[in-house]
């Protein structure tokens, strides 16, 4: 049996390091709590895949440029295909 689990990660929430943008208030709560996402992420990521799960992370923006011919990859700023992450 195959097991996927597709996650489609928001660029801020998730600390796209080409989209996300630093919060101008709260500076310190907000990078603790994104870092602790990005954490959180690569745990669940390592877990599924220990459990023989393929794992597949997308980025919201590669999705809008998949489903937006208009939305070419000089707009979104990657150019690579949709590939699951490494952590």
């Amino acid at each position: 049996m195959h097991r996927l689990a597709v996650f489609v990660d928001g660029c801020f929430w998730h600390g796209d390091p080409l989209h996300a943008t630093a919060p101008k208030t709260n500076a310190a709560f907000w990078q603790e709590k994104l870092s602790t996402n990005r954490t959180r992420d690569r745990l669940g990521t390592r877990t599924l895949r220990a459990r023989g799960w393929c794992v597949l992370r997308i980025w919201e923006h590669e999705l809008i440029r998949k489903t937006n011919p208009a939305a070419s990859p000089a707009s979104t700023g990657r150019s690579h295909d949709l590939a699951p992450q490494s952590f």
